[in-house]
């Protein structure tokens, strides 16, 4: 069990490193999806106006 203890925790501090370097890349692509999203409900939105 103390062993298992061990062995998990440098996962979750290399997972903290992760997540220190990620939000920039994470925040990149929910801002593309987003912005990709929002075009594509204006792009509908105005054809299906017509």
């Amino acid at each position: 069990m103390l062993h298992s203890f061990t062995t998990d925790r440098p996962p979750l501090q290399r997972r903290e490193n992760t997540m220190t370097t990620k939000p920039p890349r994470d925040t990149r692509m929910r801002n593309r999806i987003f912005f990709i999203t929002v075009a594509v409900a204006i792009a509908l939105g105005l054809w299906l106006s017509r």
